[in-house]
């Protein structure tokens, strides 16, 4: 069984949008449909079997709506288990991620960089401590961008306080724990709270990506793609290779361990 912990999606309407922005910012050109019918598409065709989706809000505005959508699509999409959208902008974020895990959400996604604040404010504290009370799980970007970010609020080192004052909370800290930050991947190791995603992360060579797992230790590493910006069957293959047998522990062991301590 595969599972891939970070997947992006949109709505139909939304995905040219995002796919133009991100063109825009960055150059980066999405070979890949976003919707949920080309995730869907290419997930069969890497033999995906469960998709982690991790839905943005970049504004405070835009979060309702979008777990809005995502309660509207959730169910007829077995393959699939969608966390929330989440910005510490938002009037109450206590409230907020509250009311999410009364609707059946095991977890949320954040973008510090994409919206603009520091992960160690007192703002994202109040939904670390909602996360922590109802036993659910943070995917966060951490590290760069594609191009450098500046101010560059996903730096590792904002990480820290936040593990460290909420021991009980199960962070991801995504592209193996910050993409282009690397060298400063020690600040956020050691932790037994903390999980890290291979998201964006196969282009870095094979003798670094394994360096990286290592350092981190491959029972905390978690196989993600980072879809549609990144293709899913290639970093199948890539993981597989560079990995060997032990790719299936970031398939599938430790994914299923995670997910079994929300109850799922």
């Amino acid at each position: 069984m595969l599972i891939d912990f970070h997947a992006h999606c949109y709505p139909d309407a939304v995905w040219p949008k995002v796919q133009a922005a991100i063109f825009e910012r960055y150059g980066k050109q999405a070979d890949n449909s976003g919707t949920l019918a080309g995730l869907d598409e290419k997930m069969n065709a890497a033999g995906i079997h469960l998709a982690v989706v991790q839905p943005v809000a970049n504004q405070p505005k835009h979060v309702r709506s979008v777990n809005e959508w995502v309660e509207s699509v959730r169910a007829g999409h077995k393959n699939m288990l969608f966390f929330g959208a989440m910005h510490p902008g938002v009037e109450d974020p206590y409230a907020e991620v509250c009311s999410l895990a009364r609707k059946g959400f095991r977890g949320i996604k954040m973008q510090p960089n994409a919206g603009g604040y520091y992960p160690d404010s007192k703002e994202c504290f109040e939904i670390y401590r909602a996360l922590q009370e109802n036993d659910m799980i943070l995917l966060t970007h951490a590290g760069d961008e594609l191009k450098p970010f500046n101010p560059l609020y996903s730096h590792p080192k904002y990480f820290r306080n936040v593990l460290e004052s909420f021991p009980d909370m199960k962070i991801i800290l995504a592209h193996l724990g910050g993409y282009k930050t690397w060298d400063d991947l020690d600040m956020i190791l050691g932790y037994k709270n903390a999980y890290y995603d291979t998201a964006m992360s196969c282009e870095i060579g094979e003798k670094e990506y394994l360096g990286l797992i290592e350092r981190i230790g491959i029972d905390r590493v978690l196989f993600g793609t980072d879809f549609p910006w990144y293709d899913i069957k290639k970093a199948v293959d890539y993981t597989r290779k560079v990995l060997g047998g032990k790719a299936e522990k970031l398939f599938f062991e430790n994914p299923k361990k995670l997910l079994s301590t929300v109850g799922l």
